[in-house]
């Protein structure tokens, strides 16, 4: 007839649960759409460098140093799990809570924007 307490608290695990796994999936897409924007990056800048290479030296060694950068985090993204890259990011905003709180609120008002201009 009425609930009972271990079949509610059943039921708030599974939704738990769920939202736990829709997190972690949708953690998961945004990292695979990182992972190839990041490479995608890297590719660009490694073909800016190559044709600035003749010209600009220092302009290419700028490009290949940044090239180098963003292919080690997309290394980083690749290789990592998703929890450990979680636990990370917890730590660098617990070392760094004002330039975090700013990020999150840049971060918040670009989102903001994305789902208003729709």
């Amino acid at each position: 007839m009425f609930p009972t307490f271990s079949s509610r608290r059943t039921g708030v695990r599974a939704a738990v649960s769920d939202a736990k796994d829709d997190a972690l999936q949708a953690m998961t897409d945004a990292k695979d759409a990182v992972t190839g924007a990041t490479q995608r990056a890297v590719d660009a800048l490694d073909a800016s460098r190559k044709a600035a290479a003749g010209h600009l030296e220092s302009a290419a060694e700028l490009g290949h140093a940044t090239a180098k950068r963003l292919d080690r985090t997309a290394d980083y993204i690749r290789r990592r799990p998703m929890r450990r890259m979680w636990s990370d990011l917890a730590a660098v905003a617990m070392d760094n809570p004002g330039p975090s709180l700013v990020l999150a609120a840049v971060a918040g008002f670009f989102v903001g924007r994305a789902f208003t201009r729709s």
